[in-house]
Parts: structure tokens; C-alpha cells; sequence
């Protein structure tokens, strides 16, 4: 699993839907 810091809302909705995926 990728951890990269995101300041923009497309990224931290990109990361919330694979987190979402990953567990």
C-alpha cells in the first residue's frame, strides 16, 4: 500500500477509494 501525502480533493478522493478497495 502507497502512502503519498495529497493536498488537492481529487487526489484525497482518489486515496479514500482505494483505501476503500483495500480493506
Amino acid at each position: 500500500l502507497w502512502h503519498m501525502p495529497c493536498i488537492t480533493e481529487k487526489c484525497f478522493i482518489l486515496y479514500l477509494f482505494v483505501l476503500k478497495l483495500v480493506i
